[in-house]
């Protein structure tokens, strides 16, 4: 997996690393070069984004609009990390009972992305994440990226079910 995510910086438009540390909202931390553009993310339990993966993430949807052009629908990268919610499902509620609890008297299983990564830090112990962002499409006049999103994500999470025989901690489903 590392062979291809080494790959795909080199053909990055764009891309970069940053820690979140305990206590810290990523809201306030999150660098301005991080785009709001389509791309991926892979967040690590560790500082400096080594070791496993516990999570890897898309920005963006590519599409068609009503007039035939190519576009792209969706949160960024800015926006799904620092502004996005995070869905808490029966299984986080199970493994995880400080995500039950605050589920209690929520309509919509679900939490600000500040407050998840906060509590993933604080329930794993977790010294920081890390999070390494690529983007990896632009619409530039008529020249295209041709790298979708939802591609790499998918191509990242069958290396890593290759190598792991699972998926990464925090992801509930491939494919």
């Amino acid at each position: 997996m590392q062979d291809y995510i080494q790959e795909l910086e080199k053909r990055a438009i764009a891309q970069g690393k940053f820690d979140l540390l305990p206590g810290k909202n990523i809201s306030k931390i999150i660098p301005k070069e991080v785009p709001n553009e389509p791309g991926i993310y892979i967040i690590y339990p560790t500082l400096n984004c080594t070791g496993r993966p516990i999570y890897i993430g898309l920005a963006g949807s590519i599409l068609r609009n009503d007039q035939g052009d190519i576009g792209w629908d969706g949160p960024g990268l800015r926006e799904r990390l620092a502004e996005g919610f995070q869905s808490i499902s029966i299984r986080m509620q199970e493994k995880y009972p400080a995500f039950a609890a605050l589920m209690k008297d929520k309509k919509k299983k679900r939490l600000k992305r500040d407050q998840y990564f906060k509590e993933i830090i604080n329930i794993e112990k977790y010294q920081a994440l890390s999070f390494h962002w690529i983007q990896t499409h632009a619409l530039k006049g008529k020249k295209h990226s041709r790298s979708f999103p939802a591609y790499i994500q998918l191509e990242l999470l069958k290396q890593f079910y290759d190598e792991n025989a699972n998926l990464p901690e925090l992801n509930n489903e491939f494919g």
